[in-house]
């Protein structure tokens, strides 16, 4: 690890390090594996909306939870080290990218997570895409740019949609917060601990004063005004180590299952990038 052990404890170090190996084997695993294979279950699911496949969407936030991760991974894991290089971690940020993280996977995750009922995971795509398009429009209307475009592929899906005798696309998907409730129930941990971490972490990306004192030890110092304290604040790693442990919990499920309903040796993939992640990592002398 590039953390000094003296402000780390080694409980956080080798979680951190730990899930910087399933980050690190989901990608390996992932690689090359872009079309679902012939007969496989998400093949005949890409059949039922043939205009925009499940299999595309679902990988989409699959590589995009990834990247987010990878990040995290490359930070305090690096391939290459030097003995002596330190890691200054930037609290918040690291905490975002868990988040970031987190999100995504939770996304693919409960549309992988329909896979047994082929209609309902076509519409849960959908329904998410549909959204994906509601936010473009809400882009495009803000910075002033032309939305006709976009108004007619939403148009367009719900037309396509009726005539495939899907359920209607405009039906709201989960919020985030509950897209991350059903991605703990899914891979079976504490929902409410997972939705707590995901708004710590939403509060912390945006800056919000009750993470500044929730996320931290906070120690009293000078009385500098009556009722008002200097304070002195130490960051607690265990927001950064939950909230990556649960994106990368959540992506691996979802990276197995896409894997696995595609036609693809789901476990041996990852088990050959697990060996590849350690045979690649810096060891100690």
């Amino acid at each position: 690890m590039t953390v000094p052990t003296n402000l780390l404890a080694e409980e956080h170090q080798r979680r951190w390090a730990e899930a910087t190996y399933s980050i690190r084997s989901c990608e390996l695993a992932m690689d090359g594996a872009v079309d679902p294979a012939p007969g496989s279950l998400l093949a005949e699911i890409d059949q039922l909306y043939r205009w925009e496949k499940v299999s595309v969407w679902s990988r989409s936030y699959l590589t995009a939870g990834i990247e987010h991760l990878l990040l995290f991974a490359d930070l305090v894991a690096p391939y290459d080290f030097k003995e002596g290089d330190i890691n200054h971690v930037r609290y918040l940020s690291y905490v975002m990218m868990g988040r970031a993280g987190l999100e995504s996977a939770a996304h693919a995750l409960w549309i992988l997570d329909a896979v047994d009922d082929e209609r309902e995971c076509a519409e849960r795509s959908l329904r998410l895409m549909y959204k994906d398009f509601s936010y473009q429009l809400q882009a495009q209307e803000a910075g002033g740019y032309r939305v006709d475009l976009i108004e007619d592929r939403m148009t367009t899906t719900r037309e396509r949609a009726a005539e495939v005798r899907l359920g209607s696309p405009a039906n709201r998907p989960p919020g985030y917060e509950s897209l991350v409730r059903k991605a703990a129930e899914a891979v079976g941990r504490d929902p409410a601990r997972w939705c707590y971490l995901w708004n710590a972490a939403s509060g912390a990306a945006h800056g919000q004063y009750w993470f500044g004192m929730e996320g931290y030890d906070v120690a009293l110092g000078e009385e500098y005004e009556p009722g008002h304290f200097r304070t002195r604040r130490l960051p607690d790693p265990a927001f950064i180590t939950e909230t990556v442990e649960a994106a990368a919990h959540a992506l691996l499920w979802a990276v197995w299952r896409w894997l696995d309903v595609s036609g693809y040796a789901a476990q041996q993939r990852l088990e050959s990038a697990l060996v590849e992640v350690h045979s690649r990592m810096p060891k100690k002398s």
